[in-house]
């Protein structure tokens, strides 16, 4: 069922925006649910847990070495060090203090780190994530600080748990705002919405459920 599920989203991301990225979202579930994906070729994967994402890391990079990791919940600055040494891709970046953790951390490690900036789209009191009105002046902030190994190269939004179609709007809003500073990515996009933010020229899109159940 999990190949099958696979295969249908990878064929509607195919027809609608074939250069869109699948990230599949592995929380809460197991290795073995995992592997299967590994098996018919998917490498990109990401955990919103800091310590789930450090255990799947720990046992699949043993036996898989060109798998690619994102995380794509809200990051504490405590844990930027423990995200940054397993993840190539941060998709929730939020605060210059976290920026200058993750870019101390890259140099660390020596590597890089590709960033989205997580644009709280629908002003919601429970999620993370600025503000659009304020992303040209964080993005300008970043963009002054001049970092080596960390690399902004896109926006990410969770859209409102609402119907598909009612989500367009904030992926309109989000493309729209990305143009406005030159980003070229969009992560964008979940089981319940990803075929509208591919309409909508999601980058990146960020797929668990649709795939496991």
């Amino acid at each position: 069922m999990i190949e099958k599920n696979y295969f249908r989203v990878k064929e509607i991301i195919k027809e609608k925006n074939p250069d869109c990225r699948l990230v599949i979202i592995t929380k809460n579930r197991s290795i073995d649910e995992i592997e299967k994906l590994i098996r018919i070729g998917h490498r990109d994967f990401g955990e919103n847990r800091v310590q789930e994402l450090e255990s799947k890391v720990s046992i699949l990079n043993e036996k898989y070495n060109d798998l690619i990791w994102h995380f794509v919940g809200h990051l504490q600055s405590n844990k930027v060090k423990r995200v940054v040494k397993t993840c190539e891709y941060i998709h929730s970046l939020d605060s210059t203090k976290t920026a200058d953790k993750i870019e101390k951390s890259c140099q660390q490690f020596n590597k890089k780190v590709k960033c989205f900036i997580e644009i709280n789209i629908a002003k919601d009191p429970k999620k993370h994530g600025i503000f659009l009105e304020d992303l040209e002046h964080f993005y300008l902030e970043l963009k002054n600080k001049q970092y080596k190994n960390l690399e902004i190269i896109g926006l990410m939004t969770i859209a409102p748990f609402v119907k598909a179609e009612d989500t367009r709007i904030f992926f309109k809003e989000l493309k729209n705002a990305a143009n406005k500073i030159n980003l070229n990515e969009l992560s964008m996009g979940m089981s319940n919405d990803y075929i509208i933010a591919l309409e909508e020229g999601a980058t990146f899109v960020r797929i668990g459920r649709k795939i496991f159940e």
